[in-house]
């Protein structure tokens, strides 16, 4: 329970007087707000004064910590932002000026992002005794973070001077820089030139640029987010400014033992003069999928006669001139038939031709039932993670690229299946017939299997199950007595078969007479088998007597292993099996 006390009040509280004074006839001066005084208890029982705190802060808190009440407001929220600078010697000088309004008096954690940005000195705020910041690194790309404390619903203002680099290319000089997004926002750069043309990023709005002697100021309205603005010599002839490409790229080779696939998604950016078009050189011996996509096309340039061998040359032709990026989408197929066996097949491609830049990931895809051999590459490496886009499970590896043309010879050869089976097997021995259950546990690793076959030389399959893993409508037995168990989809890894047979023992006028079986023991067909498990029980009124001169490839076990028995009268027998032509007589 908090408790209210006042400074009498806790004197006598804890059993003394307090001293008399001259004032004592005078009531003491207490301010208000030393009225509003709680004492709290503390980890270890002790009560802890908490001055500044009123019921109503008290009640309030209390109700979000039990989650009895919740504020659908956001904890802060960024009402105007203001970025003015000047840029000179390869770098710009800005000052980040931005009013928050704040909801509760604690500590908010506010992303600003800024990501390309230098922070030159600590956070300034307008009012120190009524706001608190300090900036801290951020994770997850959220750049620097901004703690800031203040008055609940005022708006407080914060300053950070910043130092952000910039580039040239082409003639063009770029300023790019990641921005907290506000409902209001401008920037104004003072740029060391007369007279200038300018560009800003799309959903923002430039204003006209305003020349002095010294310099020319380019004014953006909105800028937030991934914020672009370059600025260049107007009586530039636009011819005279080259395209300066960059190309990312993100592409996925499927190989089967007839096709190879790919699709190539390729991001592509100017930092000179805006482009309209680009040519790509695609992988070799492959030839481009057509597409209708949508804000550009893509066609062929190159002869019909020319070489295949080097890569078809295409060209994207865009809508619109841009400086990007621009997101185009290419797919190339290339057919194996008549390629010499275990011929090398080269996976790069999708080279943008005259690019000053070209960097992305390729993701290889194979079906289960092959796998790639590598060979010679260049401007590859092997990477253990891929963007998420090419994430996928069929994808057996992964590969970043950091120039083209590059180079990765694969070689595509069938995967062989390793099957191993560990079989168990219950004799139930009746007067008319002798009946089979058979657990066979296989493990297959390589190339899936589609079925399972079992030689089943003198018995008759009464059901094989499970019914989720097997085709039944393809279950047969063929005149050599094979078993064949077809699979509801290829598999591999670890599976359970189940095999139920029979076999007749006497006639009706044989019965009471011995009956002398050999009974040879299910052989799967596999590339290696554990110890087969046998456990032989009789019905209640047959008495069954082990022939040891006929049995073969079996001995027998004086252990009692862990096997599921009906329940009968007499001890089974059991037997650890040797050979694959196990028989039981």
């Amino acid at each position: 329970m908090a408790l209210l006390l006042t400074a009498s009040a806790a004197a006598q509280a804890d059993g003394t007087t307090p001293a008399p004074t001259e004032d004592a006839a005078k009531p003491p001066a207490i301010e208000e707000s030393s009225l509003r005084t709680w004492m709290l208890p503390g980890k270890d029982g002790n009560l802890v004064e908490v001055p500044g705190f009123d019921f109503e802060d008290f009640e309030r808190a209390w109700l979000l910590l039990q989650g009895l009440a919740q504020d659908p407001r956001p904890p802060f929220s960024i009402q105007w932002l203001s970025v003015i600078g000047e840029a000179t010697n390869g770098h710009a000088e800005l000052v980040l000026t931005a009013r928050v309004l704040v909801h509760e008096r604690i500590w908010v954690r506010m992303p600003l992002r800024l990501d390309q940005a230098m922070v030159q000195a600590p956070v300034e705020v307008e009012d120190p005794e009524l706001t608190e910041a300090f900036l801290h690194p951020g994770t997850n790309g959220e750049g620097y973070v901004c703690y800031l404390r203040g008055e609940p619903d005022e708006r407080h203002t914060i300053k950070l001077k910043l130092l952000v680099p910039l580039s040239t290319a082409g003639g063009r000089t770029r300023l790019a820089l990641r921005l907290p997004r506000a409902p209001t926002s401008e920037l104004k750069l003072k740029v060391p030139m007369a007279e200038v043309a300018a560009e800003a990023s799309e959903g923002t709005t430039l204003m006209p640029p305003t020349s002095s002697e010294d310099g020319t100021e380019l004014s953006v309205v909105g800028a937030g987010g991934d914020f672009q603005l370059s600025w260049y010599e107007p009586e530039t002839d636009a011819a005279a400014i080259p395209v300066v490409l960059q190309a990312d790229g993100a592409v996925s080779a499927r190989m089967n033992g007839q096709t190879i696939a790919w699709n190539a998604n390729l991001s592509v950016r100017s930092f000179g003069a805006p482009f309209d078009r680009f040519q790509v050189r695609l992988p070799p011996q492959s030839e481009l999928v057509p597409d209708e996509p949508a804000g550009y096309s893509v066609a062929r340039v190159d002869p019909e006669e020319a070489d295949p061998s080097t890569g078809r040359l295409v060209e994207v032709r865009l809508d619109r001139k841009t400086s990007g990026p621009v997101d185009v989408g290419l797919a190339a197929r290339r057919t194996l038939e008549g390629a010499p066996p275990g011929d090398w097949l080269d996976l790069a491609g999708f080279a943008v031709v005259d690019a000053v830049r070209q960097w992305g990931h390729l993701a290889v895809v194979v079906p289960n039932d092959w796998q790639v051999l590598w060979g010679s590459h260049r401007g590859v490496h092997r990477v253990e993670q891929l963007p998420e886009p090419l994430r996928r499970e069929d994808v057996v590896a992964g590969f970043e690229y950091s120039m083209q043309p590059a180079l990765l010879h694969a070689r595509l050869v069938p995967r062989t299946t390793r099957l191993n089976v560990d079989p168990e097997y219950v004799l139930l021995a009746g007067a008319e017939r002798v009946d089979l259950r058979a657990r066979l546990r296989y493990s297959i690793r390589g190339a899936k299997v589609f079925a399972l076959p079992v030689a089943l030389a003198g018995w008759h399959v009464d059901a094989v199950e499970p019914d989720n893993l097997v085709a039944l409508d393809g279950v047969e037995v063929d005149e050599d007595g094979v078993l064949h168990v077809p699979l509801l989809q290829p598999t591999r890894g670890d599976v359970e078969i189940f095999i139920s047979a029979h076999r007749e023992t006497a006639s009706p006028a044989e019965k009471g007479e011995p009956v002398s079986l050999e009974l040879p023991l299910p052989k799967p067909r596999a590339d290696t088998s554990g110890p087969a498990l046998l456990a032989v029980l009789p019905d209640n009124n047959v008495e069954l007597a082990p022939d040891p001169e006929k049995t073969s490839g079996l001995v027998r076990q004086r252990t009692v292993p862990a096997v599921e028995l009906p329940s009968r009268q007499q001890a089974p027998l059991y037997y650890r099996g040797e050979a694959p032509d196990a028989v039981f007589a």
